[in-house]
C-alpha cells in the first residue's frame, strides 16, 4: 500500500527528471543527442507500461485491446510519413524563407547567447504556441478533425495508442518548421525541445493512476488529457497543449474537474473497427460531402 501511494504521487516527477538526466549523461558521454533520447524514450515506455498494470487508473482499460493493430500500424505509418515528407517540408520552408532570411543575415534572430536551458525554454514556448493552435484548429475545422478523429476514436487510454495519428493529422506536426528555420534553432535545442514534448506526452495517454498536485497546472498530463479524449464536445475541446497548461490557461481552455473522469471517451458516431476502413474513412467522409454539395447544388 505505501509503496503504491509513492508511486501514485512520485513516480511521474522522479521519472521525468530521471529521463532528463539519462539523456543527459548519455550525451555528455559522447552517444549522439538523438541516439540518447530514442534510448530514455525507449525505456521511459517500458516504465510506464509496467506501472500501467501496478497502478492502472481504469481497471478495464488493461485487457486486451481491438485497437491493438490499428494503434500499431497507425504509428509505424506516422513515423514512416513525419520521416519522409519533413525533408520536403524542410526545401519548401528554405525556398519561401530565403527572402525572409536574407533580410535577417545581418542580425541573429535566436538568442544563441542565452544558457542551454534558457533556449530550451523559448524553444518548447515557441513551438508550443504553433502547436497549440494547430490543434485546437484540427478540433473546429471540420476537414482536418475528419483526420484529427481517428486519434480521438479509441475508447480508452494507454501507452500503446500515443503515437495513433492518421497520416493526414501528421502534417500538423510539421507547422512549426518554418519557425524553427526562420529563427536558426539550433540543432541540439531542437533536439532538447524534441524530447522533452515527447518524454510528457508519452505519459499523456498513460493508464496510470498518479496525482500532480501543482505540477497539474503546468505541464500535460494524463489527468488531463482524459479530459481532452472525452466524448463529450464540451469536454474534449479543452486542454490542446502538448507539454505545457500555459496557454490552455492563457485562451481559457484549460479543464480539469477535481477527482472526476469522463463518462466515456472516443466519438459518439459510428466507426469501423479495420485499421484499412479507419485508413480510408477521412477520404470517403470528403467524397461523400462533395456528392451532397453537388446534389444541393444542382436542386
Amino acid at each position: 500500500m505505501m509503496i503504491t501511494t509513492a508511486l501514485t504521487y512520485l513516480s511521474w516527477p522522479l521519472s521525468m527528471f530521471a529521463a532528463v538526466i539519462a539523456t543527459y549523461s548519455l550525451w555528455n558521454a559522447g552517444v549522439s543527442l538523438y541516439l540518447s533520447f530514442v534510448l530514455v524514450y525507449i525505456m521511459l515506455a517500458l516504465f510506464i507500461l509496467t506501472l500501467e498494470q501496478v497502478i492502472p487508473r481504469k481497471l478495464n482499460w488493461r485487457g486486451a485491446d481491438p485497437e491493438t493493430s490499428s494503434n500499431i500500424l497507425f504509428t509505424l505509418l506516422s513515423l514512416a510519413i513525419s520521416r519522409n515528407f519533413m525533408p520536403m517540408i524542410l526545401t519548401i520552408s528554405i525556398i519561401w524563407l530565403l527572402g525572409q532570411a536574407a533580410d535577417a543575415s545581418q542580425q541573429n534572430l535566436w538568442p544563441d547567447h542565452w544558457p542551454l536551458l534558457g533556449q530550451i525554454f523559448a524553444a518548447l514556448m515557441m513551438i508550443e504556441f504553433v502547436t497549440y493552435w494547430g490543434h485546437r484548429i484540427s478540433h473546429q475545422s471540420r476537414v482536418i478533425w475528419k483526420y484529427h478523429m481517428i486519434h480521438h476514436s479509441v475508447k480508452r487510454l494507454w501507452l500503446l495508442n500515443t503515437g495513433r495519428f492518421h497520416p493526414g493529422d501528421v502534417l500538423l506536426f510539421v507547422l512549426p518548421v518554418p519557425l524553427i528555420i526562420l529563427f536558426d534553432i539550433p540543432r541540439d535545442v531542437i533536439i532538447w525541445q524534441a524530447a522533452l514534448t515527447a518524454f510528457v506526452g508519452l505519459w499523456g495517454h498513460s493508464n496510470t493512476h498518479i496525482r500532480l498536485g501543482f505540477l497539474c497546472f503546468i505541464f500535460n498530463n494524463p489527468i488531463l488529457h482524459r479530459w481532452h479524449h472525452s466524448q463529450r464536445k464540451c469536454e474534449c475541446d479543452h486542454n490542446y497543449g502538448q507539454t505545457f497548461c500555459f496557454y490552455d490557461m492563457l485562451f481559457k481552455t484549460y479543464y480539469n474537474p477535481h477527482g472526476e473522469l469522463p463518462h466515456s471517451l472516443g466519438i459518439s458516431y459510428p466507426f469501423p473497427d479495420n485499421f484499412l476502413q479507419q485508413l480510408l474513412l477521412p477520404w470517403k467522409q470528403h467524397k461523400k460531402t462533395r456528392n451532397i454539395s453537388s446534389k444541393v447544388s444542382q436542386t
